[in-house]
């Protein structure tokens, strides 16, 4: 247990302001347009409304895009970086 304790003590789960405004975008362009996956749309939700995502849901956020045919144009549309 003392071990998955520590196991993040040093990743920044802070939620960037970039990623919460593209967020939003993509929430305003979904609602007007109409569409959007809901799975999506339920993480653009939850990384607007949280300072910090827990591990899990941010493994969850990574599955899903890990398994989407255009995962590297979602994730830098989001304001993230890919390494």
């Amino acid at each position: 247990l003392l071990e998955f304790s520590t196991r993040y003590d040093e990743v920044d789960f802070k939620i960037p302001d970039k990623v919460k405004e593209n967020c939003g975008l993509g929430l305003d362009l979904a609602e007007k347009y109409g569409g959007g996956n809901p799975r999506i749309l339920s993480h653009a939700r939850y990384l607007m409304k949280n300072p910090e995502v827990t591990p899990n849901r941010a493994f969850l956020i990574f599955k899903d895009f890990k398994y989407s045919t255009t995962a590297k144009e979602k994730i830098l549309s989001v304001g993230g970086k890919i390494e």
